[in-house]
């Protein structure tokens, strides 16, 4: 968690002040399904913002926790009227042999 605090946490506040700057902006977020995985089986993945009560969700490591509270606080902004979208994407990576 401490590791990645700076890269997903506080990111994420900084382009909360940038996107405040002048006129408001909206701000396009992507995140990831491992903020949204609940904690009971029988639930299907979450389609809005992130309930506050993190035992709701299956968060088991820094990445999760850090990507769950990074979306809290898009939460929060958006619950003050600020325009908030978030996108939660699957696995992303390059080509299995080159890696591209």
């Amino acid at each position: 968690y401490n590791i990645l605090k700076p890269s997903n946490i506080n990111s994420t506040i900084n382009l909360l002040k940038l996107a405040s700057m002048g006129s408001p902006k909206i701000l396009h977020y992507l995140s990831t399904l491992a903020a949204s995985i609940p904690s009971n089986n029988k639930e299907t993945l979450l389609e809005n913002f992130p309930q506050r009560e993190p035992s709701a969700y299956i968060l088991t490591g820094g990445y999760e926790q850090t990507k769950w509270v990074s979306e809290c606080l898009l939460a929060e902004a958006h619950q003050r009227g600020f325009p908030v979208k978030i996108y939660r994407l699957g696995w992303i990576g390059g080509q299995s042999e080159t890696g591209i």
